[in-house]
């Protein structure tokens, strides 16, 4: 048997998704206890190996659209505190006496 390196296993291309997703793997090599299963054993600890060195870059998985209407969310947000902000202003300077009829 020759050894099939872990990108080529089908184990792997079953798993692509966990072992290569934004996701937390926990990988259990199991071993059997009889002397004839030593060279599966050295294979299966091989890949484990092999696997548990793999590592990816996490990219937040989000729709653009979803990014969009938050986007759109804040804004809108911020656009009425500051029409609020300007309202207030409005109403402060109507109470405040004018210049004009405090010195007639």
């Amino acid at each position: 048997k020759r050894l099939v390196p872990y990108r080529d296993s089908s184990l792997t291309r079953l798993l692509k998704d966990a072992l290569g997703g934004n996701s937390i793997t926990v990988m259990i090599a199991c071993l059997g206890p009889r002397d004839s299963a030593c060279e599966e054993n050295c294979q299966t600890l091989r890949y484990a190996s092999l696997a548990k060195s793999i590592s990816n870059r996490v990219v937040v998985n989000a729709d653009p659209r979803t990014q969009l209407i938050q986007k759109l969310q804040a804004e809108v947000k911020s656009l009425r505190e500051q029409l609020l902000r300007s309202q207030r202003m409005m109403q402060l300077g109507r109470g405040l006496p004018s210049s004009s009829s405090s010195s007639s």
